[in-house]
């Protein structure tokens, strides 16, 4: 028989740890798959952690990135900006989370019709000063700018269907979840209780 060289048991011992590796990531998936999920209402106590998973999402974003250029400052202020985003959405019963135990692994937001959007009072009321002071005026002008466009390009694009029809937003999932059907599941619930309803979305 063939001498084991040291090039011979380097190459067994990556294919065992290589091996291990994946068995223990295919026992994480099934412990993960095997805890019930579920979907409910955003809790005040859960904003921090949905504003965090979103604006990681959307930190490479075009027209995010187009209010503030620097990176680390847009992550910043992705997050300020979906906390107040988020805080306005848990007080009109419009966003939701799907948790995985204790663990939340999803956010969605899910407005019907009739619901306007945040108003300038509004924003102002969550904390838009503060954006003055602490990303600038350049920054906070930008934004004021995008939303206006965002819902003047909705207002065209929609026609006469223009606040008949529901909106599906900041749809995010856990990185580590993605590929698993957690989204697709939310998206499921939220089609079938439109139907129930009537609403288009």
């Amino acid at each position: 028989r063939a001498a084991c060289t040291p090039s011979d048991r380097a190459s067994r011992d990556a294919k065992r740890r290589d091996a291990h590796a994946r068995s223990e990531r295919s026992r994480a998936d099934d412990e993960a798959m095997a805890t019930p999920q579920r979907t409910t209402q955003l809790a005040a106590a859960q904003i921090p952690a949905a504003a965090a998973l979103s604006a990681a999402a959307f930190l490479h974003t075009p027209s995010y990135a187009a209010i503030v250029a620097d990176e680390a400052e847009r992550a910043s202020f992705l997050r300020w900006l979906f906390e107040r985003n988020y805080e306005w959405g848990a007080e009109h019963g419009v966003a939701r989370v799907v948790l995985e135990g204790e663990e939340l692994i999803a956010f969605f937001m899910f407005e019907r019709p009739g619901l306007p959007p945040p108003s300038f009072v509004d924003m102002v009321r969550n904390g838009l000063l503060t954006a003055l002071w602490r990303y600038g005026l350049a920054a906070t002008r930008r934004l004021l700018a995008t939303k206006s466009w965002f819902e003047a390009w909705e207002a065209e694009v929609l026609g006469p269907r223009a606040g008949t029809v529901a909106r599906l937003e900041r749809v995010t999932v856990l990185p580590a979840r993605q590929g698993r059907g957690v989204g697709s599941r939310a998206l499921r619930e939220v089609a079938d209780e439109a139907d129930a309803e009537g609403l288009a979305i």
